[in-house]
């Protein structure tokens, strides 16, 4: 049986990925993360351990070394924090990574490092309007704002990490997989901002809006579109990445994600409302135009498209099974059944 140490277990897509290894039969878990309150509400009989990998790095390297493979999923994922504390975002999701990364490497550890299909930055139809493009994990340009815009500073630390994986892949046979997700949606994937400082991501955010009888903000418009993956699909996605051990997944970098599930956040607040209506008896909540700026502060920027190509994982056998109507009940229900009444 092999020990998969799951790094950054308390978050969104750590909580649903640790129940589904907690549960198989070849693996041993050891969930890791600063928080277990998630954990503890999704998977009450797994166990977590509470360090902070920015004053107890001896523990990760202890608990690296008595693993067998590794799974990252640390990471500062919240776009209101690149623009806050874009130095904080540096730290976490480059220089702490680095060091999980490294410790692979000496302690030779299979790594499975989450990355971001924000390291894709701004679409190929930011140059060229009329181009049709797929984000493709070998051959797409990675394009970013300038430096005055911020916000990039997340998809820039992910994507140097990606860059320094694959150096020691080439120069040390480091075995990793990075996985890229594209835009994850279900049950525990942020806070409402009603309960708790912040801001959250836009699901998270129109949530709160119907709960609680507020607009739902169209940022710079609401036009921009994303694919969007139900975390069901994404954690069957994450445990074929693991079982699979061969050239498939051996220093490779895999997008997760669908493009059949695109559609514009203008979309997304429509689809909401509608649901909420026919499916809860509520309200729809009015939308509110609004810049980047004013939403998120000054250095805001953002991609119009996020398109993956995901031939590399439907070749290992995974299919969606979730649309966009049935991934957004999934996790309304859940935000729903739990907040309504509070």
């Amino acid at each position: 049986m092999k020990k998969v140490l799951v790094l950054g277990a308390g978050g969104f897509v750590g909580v649903h990925l640790s129940k589904a290894i907690n549960d198989h039969p070849d693996y041993n878990l050891v969930a890791v993360d600063i928080t277990a309150d998630k954990l503890t509400e999704n998977a009450p009989n797994v166990a977590m351990l509470t360090y902070d990998i920015q004053r107890e790095k001896e523990e990760y390297v202890r608990l690296i070394s008595e693993s067998d493979i590794i799974i990252n999923l640390i990471a500062i994922a919240n776009p209101s924090i690149y623009v806050s504390d874009p130095l904080q975002t540096f730290q976490l999701d480059f220089l702490d990574n680095l060091f999980v990364v490294e410790q692979c490497v000496k302690l030779g550890k299979r790594l499975i490092q989450f990355s971001t299909s924000e390291v894709y930055g701004k679409s190929a139809s930011v140059y060229n309007p009329d181009q049709e493009y797929e984000f493709d994990e070998e051959s797409s340009d990675l394009i970013l704002g300038p430096i005055n815009k911020h916000r990039w500073i997340y998809s820039c630390s992910k994507q140097l990490l990606e860059r320094v994986i694959h150096a020691y892949g080439i120069q040390q046979n480091l075995n990793y997989t990075i996985i890229r997700p594209f835009n994850y949606i279900g049950p525990m994937i942020d806070f409402l901002p009603t309960h708790e400082e912040g801001l959250p991501r836009v699901f998270s955010m129109f949530m709160d809006a119907l709960l609680y009888d507020k607009p739902m903000y169209m940022v710079d418009g609401g036009s921009q579109k994303r694919s969007y993956t139900d975390i069901r699909d994404a954690t069957r996605a994450h445990m074929i990445i693991l079982e699979t051990e061969d050239e498939r997944t051996h220093q490779q970098i895999i997008n997760v994600g669908q493009r059949q599930n695109e559609i514009s956040i203008q979309e997304l607040a429509a689809r909401m409302n509608f649901i909420w209506e026919q499916q809860y008896g509520g309200t729809a909540a009015t939308l509110k135009s609004i810049s980047g700026d004013e939403f998120y502060g000054k250095g805001y920027e953002d991609s119009d498209r996020r398109i993956p190509n995901a031939t590399k994982m439907e070749k290992l056998g995974w299919q969606v099974e979730y649309g966009v109507d049935g991934i957004l009940q999934h996790a309304m229900d859940y935000y729903h059944n739990k907040f309504s009444e509070s």
